[in-house]
């Protein structure tokens, strides 16, 4: 009898441990919290303030996302960067693919903000499996899945028209902004492939610069900011000539344990410690955000929705001449 008490006060304790697990997550889901980065460098001419937004999802903070524009709109910043994942996009039952949050979100900063999209894993797959964007439809996804999904890249489209899209592409602005360059790469799927047992592809730095269009003369000596939706390619692209490097894509690992990380990855690699935060790299810097939605497995302990606020400024009389980005 006692065997059986034990037992089942055993079950209690775990289910319990689970439930209040689970409140804790979904409260945490809806805890937006603002990190700040600062970064000076003397290809910056004046002080530039912009925010980072990645793997939104199809997450909203308020009614028709009313709350983070609010927050948006008290940062003022100079232009928004988003970072890719905006959407949610299955390889099978498109079904459960969702646009909508998205397409008014990207409409809803358009009209109030210079905005700079790059495209992460979950728009590639829309666009592969719609045939979209110069994508082939591949032989893996089911043939079912291509209408739907045409349906749903159009809708999408409409609400790329709003911002500026970098799909392959280095931009060179002008008047307040031409001391910057913008780039943003869209990697095929292959490169998001799951890792627990494999390495990842291979893509070199040369490779890197041809897919994000940069000019050959290094941009005229701008600072470069590259929205790289995966953090595995940060090497390569501070080595392809990025000074700062932008991504996304790992969720912080889900759930983050002290001294340790995250828990796990979208390509299943456990226990890694670099999932969020800045990482100085040898002749430019990576800031891996958080980002603000989930999906599938929606779970985040210790692991708040970030929004990135990024200064840029111009480097200091006593910091020229050491070769080195300050922060």
């Amino acid at each position: 009898m006692a065997k059986i008490f034990i037992g089942a006060l055993n079950i209690f304790s775990v289910l319990a441990l689970v439930i209040f697990l689970k409140k804790c997550s979904d409260r945490e889901r809806n805890q937006l919290r603002l990190e700040s980065y600062c970064f000076r460098s003397g290809k910056i001419k004046r002080a530039h303030r912009f925010l980072f937004l990645t793997d939104v999802h199809e997450k909203e903070f308020g009614e028709k996302n009313e709350e983070l524009l609010r927050r948006i709109r008290a940062l003022r910043p100079d232009f928004i960067l988003l970072g890719g994942d905006l959407v949610v996009c299955h390889k099978r039952r498109s079904e459960r693919d969702r646009v909508r949050k998205s397409v008014r979100l990207l409409r809803a900063l358009g009209r109030e903000f210079p905005v700079y999209l790059a495209l992460g894993n979950h728009e590639e797959r829309l666009f592969e499996k719609a045939g979209w964007r110069g994508r082939y439809f591949r032989a893996e996804y089911p043939r079912r899945e291509h209408a739907k999904s045409r349906e749903n890249a159009a809708r999408l489209e409409r609400g790329i028209g709003a911002v500026r899209l970098l799909d392959k592409e280095t931009v060179l602005p002008k008047g307040e902004l031409s001391d910057l360059s913008l780039s943003g790469v869209s990697l095929p799927m292959e490169y998001y492939r799951p890792l627990p047992f494999r390495k990842k592809e291979p893509l070199s730095p040369a490779e890197l610069r041809r897919a994000a269009g940069f000019p050959e003369d290094g941009a005229k000596g701008r600072y470069h900011i590259f929205l790289l939706h995966t953090p595995l390619y940060d090497e390569e692209a501070v080595r392809s000539g990025a000074d700062l490097v932008l991504s996304g894509h790992l969720h912080g690992g889900m759930i983050r344990l002290p001294l340790i990380g995250g828990v796990m990855t979208p390509q299943y690699r456990l226990f890694v410690k670099k999932v969020s935060g800045l990482f100085p790299l040898r002749g430019g810097n990576l800031v891996i955000s958080r980002g603000i939605g989930t999906h599938t497995v929606n779970i985040r302990l210790n692991n708040p929705p970030e929004l990135s606020l990024i200064t840029l400024l111009p480097e200091r009389e006593e910091e020229r001449g050491n070769g080195e980005t300050a922060l």
